[in-house]
């Protein structure tokens, strides 16, 4: 008999961001971050109880581990053009159908082309990564977080003089 009714993963690599040169086949990124940039990585976070790390970067970092609850949105942006017409923030036409819209709310269930606009008010870490300053090998820094909603958002600032020549933020999700 199973211990939890959790999926167990043997590859539970959640998120990551990676730079490690131009034109490196690992890159996950397009680009380094250059002084003062950024990138935000998201995903659904409900199957976890927790995530693990590593983070690495030859410049100072502040990575920022957000939790979002929503599980609805509107189905249409309230916004409006000039011209009175509502703004349309649906969904592509291939995947409306699979979310349809409640007729008295006007709301539809959440999916990734949303992921960028729900509130993220869970904050469950922020770290701020600091380089080895010492010669020898290059020294990481590790975290663990808690769930506390059901999206999850990384944000991962370059916060040093250079742009970054080498970048490893690692997210690892876990059941226990």
């Amino acid at each position: 008999m199973p211990f939890t009714h959790y999926p167990k993963l043997e590859e539970n690599l959640f998120l990551f961001a990676t730079w490690y040169g131009k034109g490196d086949p690992r890159n996950s990124i397009q680009s380094p971050l250059d002084v003062g940039g950024g990138v935000n990585l998201y995903g659904c976070a409900q199957n976890f109880t927790r995530f693990y790390g590593t983070i690495y970067c030859d410049q100072p970092l502040a990575v920022e581990f957000d939790f979002g609850n929503e599980d609805v949105v509107p189905a249409f942006n309230p916004a409006t053009l000039p011209d009175g017409s509502v703004v349309d923030m649906g969904l592509p036409d291939d995947v409306r159908p699979y979310f349809p819209v409640g007729k008295l709310t006007g709301l539809r269930a959440i999916t990734d082309e949303d992921l960028l606009r729900i509130n993220y008010d869970g904050k469950a870490l922020v770290t701020n990564y600091q380089p080895a300053v010492s010669p020898g090998a290059p020294i990481g820094d590790k975290f663990l977080v808690t769930i506390y909603g059901r999206w999850m958002r990384v944000c991962i600032a370059n916060k040093g003089d250079k742009p970054v020549s080498s970048m490893r933020v690692f997210v690892r999700a876990s059941v226990f």
